[in-house]
């Protein structure tokens, strides 16, 4: 069976970018910036964003360009996001005010983002630099951004609207307020995992606690496997619940296995 393999090839010169493709698109140090969907759509909130290969991977790669002291502003994703520079040198930095840490990356060098995980990204080269972007998934799902960039994009005259189009509000009024995306509140922000990831350890080590306890009980493994699952999803007030849940399913079926070939000696 022979195969056209050119439908699923990406040419960067043939690749068509987006120049405002996210709610910060106007606001300086973001303006200068191009966004290309090469495999899947991404999570560009331009309506007009072009896919060089629109067929599902289980996985979507894109591409940044920027001119020097340009990049994106501080957001977070739910699904995990890596960075592969392939030239210049960009400055990575996270946390909700974006002050949790630092680190400068040049060609060759990955960084791998967690979920949930409020992460910004700066040329710092003095030239136009690029790299490329990996998401997890075929639907990566939405952007989160902090409360800080929606508001002074608000002020720059763009809003993300609540089914992730963008409005010029230069050339086009908003017709329903309540359909605007809304920052995150101050609470949300502290029961929210962007604030839990830099201190995770209270609360997997009370996960692991009580799964141990469920696993060292005589029960059958669907009973075990279920009381899990309710914990998890009381113990956890955050968005990532399904991330969280696929990880119980592999620690369980992990200690499974080895339960199993323990009992074999």
């Amino acid at each position: 069976m022979s195969m056209n393999i050119t439908s699923r090839l990406a040419k960067f010169d043939e690749l068509i970018p987006s120049n405002v493709p996210f709610v910060e698109g106007k606001l300086k140090g973001h303006q200068d910036r191009k966004n290309y969907s090469v495999i899947g759509p991404g999570v560009s909130e331009d309506a007009k964003q072009n896919v060089k290969i629109a067929e599902e991977h289980g996985f979507n790669i894109g591409a940044v360009s920027a001119a020097p002291m340009n990049g994106s502003g501080l957001h977070s994703h739910t699904t995990a996001e890596v960075f592969i520079i392939h030239s210049g040198a960009w400055r990575f930095y996270w946390g909700v005010d974006g002050n949790e840490g630092e680190v400068i990356l040049k060609k060759g060098d990955i960084a791998s983002f967690p979920t949930n995980m409020f992460r910004g990204f700066q040329n710092v080269s003095d030239e136009e630099a690029l790299m490329f972007v990996v998401l997890g998934e075929n639907d990566p799902g939405v952007i989160t951004w902090t409360p800080k960039l929606l508001k002074d994009a608000k002020e720059s005259g763009m809003v993300l609207m609540d089914d992730n189009s963008l409005i010029d509000t230069e050339k086009q009024k908003i017709t329903d307020e309540t359909k605007v995306i809304q920052p995150l509140k101050d609470h949300e922000l502290e029961n929210d995992l962007h604030r839990q990831l830099f201190s995770p350890f209270s609360l997997l080590f009370d996960l692991i606690k009580k799964i141990n306890i469920l696993l060292m009980m005589n029960t059958t493994n669907q009973i075990k496997l279920s009381t899990i699952l309710i914990i998890l999803i009381f113990t956890t007030n955050h968005l990532n619940q399904r991330y969280l849940i696929q990880q119980v399913l592999a620690f369980h079926y992990s200690m499974e296995k080895m339960h199993i070939y323990m009992n074999m000696y």
